[in-house]
């Protein structure tokens, strides 16, 4: 599976949490909004908030998505048009919940920083981080094939319903 980013590449640190990704006082009974992501990462990455588009990725550090279970944050990231969120590693409950919810993550292992512009090209499937104006290509890891099904369903409720549809 193959993701163009034609966006910027929005780099954040370590340690972000899933209270900085969906603050709890943007959560209501029907799901997570988009903007209450934008605005939980405005307190910290304000240039981000200001200048974000549909398209644009998110590249991080070690520990993204840390904090607590809510899936609204992945799912909130997801409803921004973020193509994919690339980082160092990820909180494990974070990692689940972004392929249940259909947004795709990729750890990257690589050592030089990725290149902020794009477009690049992320294939989920090797690894592979290519930089197109440079050619460059940069090392993840790649996603297991069971996980990159779910994704190509849309998630894991999508999954579930064709699969309940089907009897």
């Amino acid at each position: 599976m193959k993701i163009g980013i034609h966006g910027r590449c929005w780099v954040l640190g370590d340690n972000i949490d899933t209270d900085t990704l969906f603050p709890g006082r943007f959560m209501t009974l029907s799901g997570a909004t988009a903007e209450g992501a934008l605005r939980g990462l405005a307190a910290r990455y304000p240039e981000l908030a200001a200048r974000f588009q549909k398209g644009d990725a998110i590249v991080a550090g070690d520990n993204f998505g840390c904090g607590s279970s809510r899936e609204y944050a992945a799912t909130a990231i997801r409803d921004l048009g973020v193509p994919v969120v690339i980082a160092r590693s990820f909180a494990r409950i974070f990692y689940r919940n972004a392929f249940n919810v259909g947004l795709p993550i990729l750890e990257y292992t690589g050592e030089a920083p990725l290149p902020q512009d794009g477009p690049l090209e992320v294939d989920l499937a090797t690894g592979a981080i290519t930089h197109a104006a440079s050619g460059e290509v940069f090392a993840g890891t790649p996603v297991d094939p069971y996980l990159l099904e779910l994704l190509s369903e849309g998630g894991l409720l999508p999954r579930l319903r064709r699969q309940l549809n089907r009897r």
